[in-house]
Parts: structure tokens; C-alpha cells; sequence
């Protein structure tokens, strides 16, 4: 295994996904948004150091914006609007003082979990650039879609047995009675 595989292997432990979401925080773009950093922290612990894969606009709300437990997030979008500016706060950070990071991070559209990837180079004899996203929560969440999926599968399966034994019982009762 060369030194280079290695080092893109240990980029995805925890401790270096937290060190570069620490290096966003600290930067100039946060520098005056004490609101939006507590933002990043909070998503970033939650996702990073509590391995969840989805977290609530609701809870962030509460936890970070003060909103009481019974806010209605239809009404009041502070997590929603923070959040797009948060985007791109930390998009503007990966392409000033992070640019030189290999491992980057975004907060997707549509989520508030932070995904850490490799940031994309140029293959020396190919014009494809080389990616690989991960998330601290990923692989869990994907395990458990799988096993949700098979247990899915599992009670379909039952449910139809049951349906073949009672349509078997009720067309011979139909049966013996002609």
C-alpha cells in the first residue's frame, strides 16, 4: 500500500473530519458569524462524533437557535435560510483558505448532515478527476436502509404465505359445501 493510499484511507476517521470542520469554523468567512458556527459545530457533532445521519431542522432549531420545542419550522425558516448561508460560507472557505485541504466537506441541499470527501484531483494520464465522498454517518445509514429493506421483505413474504393459506382454506370450505 503506498504512503498516498494510506493518507486518503485515515482522511475519513473521525478526528480528521472534525480537524477540517474545526479549520472551517475558524475562518475568516465565520469570523463574525458566531450563529453560523454554532450551526456547523452542532451538525458536525451530531453527524461526526454521535454518528447520526439525519438531523432535524426542528432540533436544530431548538438547539441552536433558542426556538422552543413546539416551534413550527413552516412558519419561522431561521434553520433554512442559515443554513443556505452556511453553504456557502463553507464552499467560499474550500476555494480561499481551504483550497489546499484534501478533504472538504459539504452540507447538501436538502440535509443538514455534513459529507466529507476527497477533494477532487486531475488523474495525471486522464482527464476524469478521482472522487470519493463519505460521510461519518453514510455507511450506517446505508446498513440500516439494507436491513429496513430486508425486513421489508421478510414481513411481504409472511403476508403473502398467510393470504395463499387462508384463499387455500376458504376455497376448500367453498367446496365441500357444493
Amino acid at each position: 500500500m503506498s504512503p498516498d493510499s494510506k493518507e486518503s484511507i485515515d482522511a475519513f476517521n473521525p478526528d480528521a473530519c472534525w480537524r477540517v470542520l474545526e479549520a472551517a469554523a475558524a475562518s475568516s468567512n465565520m469570523k463574525r458569524a458566531a450563529r453560523l458556527r454554532e450551526f456547523l459545530y452542532y451538525v458536525g457533532r451530531k453527524s461526526i462524533k454521535d454518528g447520526l445521519t439525519d438531523i432535524h431542522e426542528q432540533e436544530i432549531g431548538q438547539a441552536v437557535f433558542g426556538r422552543r420545542e413546539s416551534y413550527d419550522t413552516k412558519q419561522d425558516n431561521i434553520v433554512r435560510v442559515s443554513a443556505t448561508e452556511l453553504r456557502k460560507r463553507v464552499d467560499a472557505y474550500f476555494a480561499s483558505e481551504g483550497k489546499d485541504e484534501p478533504l472538504i466537506f459539504e452540507i447538501p441541499r436538502g440535509s443538514y448532515t455534513p459529507v466529507f470527501r476527497l477533494r477532487a484531483t486531475e488523474m495525471p494520464n486522464s482527464e476524469s478527476t478521482a472522487r470519493l465522498e463519505m460521510s461519518g454517518a453514510d455507511l450506517a445509514a446505508a446498513l440500516a436502509a439494507l436491513r429496513r429493506t430486508r425486513l421489508a421483505l421478510v414481513f411481504a413474504s409472511a403476508a403473502a404465505i398467510v393470504l395463499a393459506i387462508v384463499c387455500a382454506v376458504l376455497w376448500w370450505q367453498i367446496r365441500t359445501l357444493h
